[in-house]
């Protein structure tokens, strides 16, 4: 199985070359392409990726440029430029660990039924006993159900067919803020999905997803994203009335949640300063 890697990147030069020698790493050169979609950075991404290109010449690295679009329309573009089979996804500021892509294949390889296998990552706090064990193994079925309540596919942990994404339509574009959830949620509602308990991906540096600087930190962009996502579902008759009320709700209080955590990380900063 060949995979194309996409890589998203905005602004992106003081990580770009950790996550693409990440993929490297991989030891799967014959394999794979990296695709690395430059979303109109105004720092110096574009040099570096190219001297990584120059370094590399045996091995293949492609890089576009567009506008500032957004991650979503990048990693659309990547995908359209893609010749595999399999699509593999890879945030400018994450790191896959080593064997990741080859674990996944393998599962692929043993398990054609499945149509996309994601990770797991620091700070994912995943309780993998809610979830349905695959015999034996370090891998978890992951239902509908289960990613309406959490988000278990982090883009950069996740492996799949290029057929499904684009049978979904890929990324919404000109969403800014929880695209990703609206794409797992419709692989997910018609497509077997997994996860691996081990960890894949050194994430975003270690940041907490909610607590730094990043897309995510943006807690009310992030909530208005979600929200925007429960509706879709419920408009395409994936959710009824009562489990749309229901998630609104739950919804409403994660993000009260998130924002008390955020204040109260800040105060014990502040005070250790």
């Amino acid at each position: 199985m060949n995979v194309s890697v996409i890589i998203p990147a905005y602004n992106a030069e003081n990580s770009i070359r950790r996550a693409i020698l990440s993929v490297l790493a991989q030891g799967m050169n014959n394999l794979i392409e990296i695709i690395v979609v430059n979303d109109g950075s105004t720092d110096s991404t574009k040099k570096v990726v190219e001297k990584i290109i120059n370094e590399n010449p045996s091995c293949n690295i492609y890089l576009y440029t567009q506008e500032n679009s957004g991650v979503a329309s990048a990693r659309n573009l990547g995908v359209g430029k893609s010749r595999f089979e399999l699509i593999a996804f890879l945030d400018s500021d994450d790191e896959w660990v080593k064997n990741k892509l080859n674990s996944q294949i393998n599962f692929f390889y043993q398990n054609p039924e499945y149509d996309l296998i994601a990770g797991n990552f620091k700070g994912l706090n995943a309780r993998f006993d809610k979830l349905k064990k695959i015999d034996n193994s370090h891998y978890y079925e992951v239902f509908f159900s289960d990613v309406l309540l959490k988000h278990y596919f982090q883009p950069s942990t996740v492996l799949l067919k290029k057929v499904v994404f684009n049978e979904v339509g890929g990324f919404k574009e000109g969403m800014t803020h929880a695209e990703e959830g609206l794409l797992f949620y419709k692989i997910n509602h018609s497509h077997r999905c997994v996860i691996d308990e081990e960890i894949t991906i050194i994430y975003g540096q270690d940041k907490h997803s909610f607590n730094d600087s990043g897309l995510a930190s943006n807690l009310k962009k992030m909530h208005e994203g979600e929200i925007y996502n429960l509706k879709y579902i419920f408009r395409e008759n994936k959710i009824n009335k009562f489990t749309f009320f229901k998630l609104f709700c739950f919804f409403k209080l994660k993000y009260i949640r998130r924002c008390i955590i955020k204040i109260i990380n800040k105060v014990m900063i502040a005070s250790v300063k």
